[in-house]
């Protein structure tokens, strides 16, 4: 089988490290078939699209809002990157799951906007499926969790509710309207982290003061974490690599 794409949108660091490390052990993938890549050191000119079985991009530090001149060379290399990724995922319909980032960087390449009124801190917010979301082929086993479920999240930025888009809204929540979008039929977004499991919120937590959260806040967070049931971050990366496997 092929493998699929990880497209690594931040700078090698611990935090890189371990959401790689979580999406091989939430989505049982064995690690030859979930391939790394820099998009900040990659010429897509390089990257041979036909090699893998889907494209998978995770979260950044980086903000899409920023102006031009603000951005470090590291980013703006990695938005190329993702220009061309993404209109040949459009062009195609191709198999793509983009995190956080990843689904704000797809929405832009449609002419979306982003907005900064729906930011959250490091938790885990409920998320209610929409009726779409309910008849969706990957969100639709979510049901067997319950009316709602919980996935860690935390973000600056995240998809206007009130722009025109062409896919559908799959899951929402009343800190932020758009968890999950389907564009096309292969192409998924989520603006929760799904790859993100109790380490990996430590991490974050010893890492992200001031920025995801407020200084301070440290424990409070952690220990909400600790109570979550975010059992739905599995299910949805098993969906997708179940699917598109090929």
């Amino acid at each position: 089988m092929k493998p699929f794409a990880f497209l690594v949108a931040r700078p090698p660091s611990p935090i890189g490290d371990d959401e790689y490390r979580s999406f091989l052990a939430l989505s049982q993938l064995p690690a030859q078939r979930l391939e790394r890549v820099r998009m900040d050191t990659t010429d897509f000119e390089q990257f041979d699209m036909q090699r893998y079985s889907g494209f998978i991009v995770g979260g950044s530090p980086f903000d899409l809002t920023l102006s031009e001149e603000s951005k470090s060379a590291e980013q703006r290399n990695i938005e190329r990157f993702l220009r061309s990724l993404n209109k040949e995922v459009l062009a195609k319909d191709l198999p793509f799951l983009g995190i956080c980032f990843g689904m704000e960087a797809m929405a832009i390449t449609q002419g979306e906007t982003l907005v900064n009124s729906y930011r959250e801190e490091i938790s885990a917010p409920s998320i209610a499926l929409t009726a779409a979301g309910l008849e969706d082929p990957l969100f639709s086993s979510l049901q067997n969790l319950g009316e709602e479920f919980w996935c860690y999240t935390g973000h600056a930025e995240a998809l206007d509710p009130n722009a025109t888009r062409d896919g559908v809204v799959l899951a929402s929540s009343k800190t932020c309207p758009i968890q999950a979008v389907r564009w096309k039929k292969n192409i998924y977004g989520v603006q929760f982290h799904p790859e993100i499991d109790l380490r990996g919120i430590e991490l974050r937590v010893s890492l992200y003061a001031g920025k995801y959260y407020a200084a301070g806040d440290g424990e409070r967070i952690l220990n909400a974490a600790k109570r979550a049931d975010v059992r739905a971050g599995a299910e949805i990366l098993k969906a997708f690599v179940g699917a598109y496997s090929c």
